[in-house]
């Protein structure tokens, strides 16, 4: 048997249960790895950290043909835009759970006639593999106290813990405080999305820990409340789930090793306060994507990724049973919130000639209830520069959703 007799039938079945065997010419699947590089000031190189494989996407190139392909390909398109993971029988990979995050039509009336061509980028959604413990409900409000609930419980987890006494093990605890507040801290005041009384609390919150440190590093309770108020700032903002997560990055890039203690004496107590922290951390993230603003699916898929990253740290951190399970049950409440938002697909057309703006936005989109809006957005998602923001050149593939 040959390779061409191993290769399948491509097929699509969507979230509804409408299946569409597809044509295809060419095949291919994309990967990679999550690896944050840091930098050190000083020194002449950084540090790679390996976090793991990026979720695999499948673009797709593929036809539907024939007399009545314009009702198969309308069928199709609305098969796409329905919410929620589809299945994705590919050819040569196997069935794969995916999530189309943007698509493009294209049919020709001259040359190629009777025939629409697809590009769909196919994004493997994995969330039914994460195997976290399922919420009973995924609303705002409930994942809210999901992860108070779970902050609550990390906390509760050192009330019985001794406090620190010797001074050398309170010094390397009141240093790897103070970097993970102030990297913290400088990352959210760096954030674009971030307001100026979001900043000022930001600020609030670290000039509270900077001078009382020497009494919060006796105490792990109020150590890691304080910390706490810290990490529930982007609570308070109303923005893009991807500014929130990005705004937590340098913190997860140091959550292992904050409060390592090097003598035997104190490393499980240092182990236990950094297992509730990364634990607080992880629900505060939960917390801040409740409500947050998310345009198109494939925004959703990179959030999506990004929280399951940050999870996957912490799953490397001990802590105790509870502590994870309450922590996880926000986590999942949160994954579950961005994936199941019934988001538009993000659509893509390579223009065929130049267009002027106004005129193309008008083609565009159906229904436009603020011309002057639109066309900024337009402009932004776009990122149209110069003479682009009169004519659209021929060969320019824009990006809009509805």
């Amino acid at each position: 048997m040959s390779y061409f007799d191993r290769l399948r039938t491509c097929a699509y079945i969507s979230p509804r249960g409408s299946a569409f065997n597809l044509q295809f010419e060419e095949l291919v699947r994309e990967a990679g790895k999550k690896a944050p590089v840091t930098e050190f000031p000083g020194q002449d190189q950084g540090a790679v950290q390996d976090l793991g494989q990026a979720t695999t996407r499948y673009p797709l190139v593929c036809y539907i043909s024939g007399e009545n392909y314009d009702q198969e390909a309308d069928r199709f398109w609305k098969a796409l835009n329905e919410p929620g993971p589809g299945e994705l029988k590919h050819p040569r990979y196997g069935n794969r759970t995916v999530t189309p995050v943007a698509i493009q039509q294209r049919e020709s009336f001259v040359e190629g006639a009777g025939r629409a061509i697809f590009e769909i980028e196919f994004v493997e959604t994995l969330v039914s593999r994460l195997e976290f413990p399922q919420p009973v409900r995924v609303s705002s409000p409930s994942i809210i106290r999901q992860s108070q609930l779970a902050q609550q419980t990390a906390i509760a987890s050192l009330e019985a813990i001794p406090e620190v006494d010797d001074p050398g093990a309170l010094a390397r605890l009141r240093d790897g405080v103070l970097n993970a507040s102030r990297a913290t801290a400088e990352a959210f005041n760096v954030a674009a999305e971030f307001s100026e009384d979001v900043r000022s609390e930001i600020n609030r919150v670290l000039g509270i820990i900077e001078r009382e440190i020497d009494d919060l590093v006796q105490s792990p309770v109020n150590l890691v409340v304080v910390l706490a108020q810290l990490y529930n700032i982007p609570l308070q903002l109303v923005s893009t789930a991807k500014a929130k997560l990005d705004g937590y990055r340098s913190t997860f890039q140091t959550l292992g090793n904050l409060f390592v203690d090097r003598s035997l004496q104190y490393a499980e107590l240092f182990g236990l306060i950094e297992g509730a922290n990364a634990n607080v951390v992880m629900a505060a993230v939960a917390g801040a994507v409740a409500d947050a603003e998310i345009a198109t699916r494939e925004e959703a898929v990179e959030d999506a990724e990004t929280l399951a990253e940050y999870q996957a740290i912490v799953d490397g951190i001990d802590a105790d049973y509870e502590t994870k399970l309450t922590a996880r049950q926000a986590t999942t409440a949160a994954l579950l919130r961005i994936l199941n938002e019934n988001l538009p697909i993000e659509q893509r057309e390579t223009l065929q000639q130049g267009e002027a703006l106004i005129p193309l936005v008008d083609r565009l989109f159906r229904d436009i209830d603020d011309l002057d809006e639109t066309i900024q957005f337009f402009i932004d998602y776009n990122r149209l520069q110069d003479t682009e923001i009169l004519i659209v050149p021929s060969g320019r593939t824009v990006r809009w959703y509805e």
